[in-house]
């Protein structure tokens, strides 16, 4: 009576096993599970129809790494060749594992860190679009509102503000992506408007607001003046005004 349970736990290593090797394209230890009339090579069509699948969506979503990587193709084909793809996996998400494993292959220069971490922001951005849909449609339905009234947004102090919910935040070590007047590391905020994926640069009196805001929102303007006293209103003020326009704050 004991026996079945080990019977069936054998069985599914074997199929991991299976799955693990067919993921990578590795197709010889299938012969002996094979129905009569197959062969390997029918498996390896299967495979190699999958990979090329694999390779494409990669190649596609990691495409602005192509600027700064000179052998990228050959690097996304080593990756699919040697990392299964999990059963679960998403193209973000194998994409996400890609950059990764990156830095593990090879060592990244300071720029083409900070393009590791912009398209490792976008994915994060895009994936939380997906996962949070009602809240991402509700905050542009109010962002669309707040662009266009940015510059009298704050005619009514009472007026309550929130962040968009749709964002993630990071630093840039290089100035590739920033003006060269700007310090580094560069804080930067990678936020959804609309169909798109926006990037906004804080300077420091932006970095203490927007902490606050994340911290506090939502909030008005007059309770985020009283929470910024050292601070100059104006700056303030501009600061809110600007991440409106952009559609990083909205009116609640």
């Amino acid at each position: 009576m004991s026996a079945a349970p080990n019977i069936n736990q054998e069985y599914r290593q074997q199929l991991k096993q299976y799955a693990e090797s067919m993921a990578v394209g590795m197709c010889d230890g299938t012969q002996s599970a094979l129905a009569g009339g197959f062969t390997v090579e029918h498996v390896k069509l299967f495979t190699d129809g999958n990979l090329d699948k694999r390779f494409e969506k990669l190649n596609d979503s990691l495409e602005l790494l192509k600027d700064v990587f000179d052998d990228l193709e050959n690097t996304i084909a080593d990756y699919v060749r040697t990392v299964p793809l999990s059963a679960l996996d998403t193209g973000s998400s194998d994409a996400d594992r890609f950059l990764r494993w990156l830095p593990l292959r090879m060592s990244l220069t300071p720029v083409q860190d900070d393009y590791v971490i912009c398209v490792q922001q976008r994915h994060a951005v895009e994936e939380m679009a997906r996962h949070h849909r009602q809240a991402h449609i509700r905050f542009q339905e109010r962002s669309s509102v707040a662009r266009r009234r940015a510059a009298s947004i704050l005619d009514d102090v009472d007026s309550m503000f929130s962040v968009n919910p749709i964002r993630s935040r990071a630093e840039f070590r290089t100035l590739v992506f920033v003006d060269e007047q700007v310090p580094t590391p560069a804080p930067v905020v990678f936020f959804a408007c609309e169909d798109q994926i926006r990037t906004a640069l804080l300077d420091p009196s932006g970095v203490v607001v927007f902490a606050l805001l994340e911290q506090c929102a939502p909030v008005t303007i007059s309770e985020l003046w009283c929470r910024t006293a050292a601070m100059d209103r104006r700056e303030v003020s501009d600061f809110v005004c600007d991440s409106a326009q952009i559609g990083l704050l909205a009116n609640c």
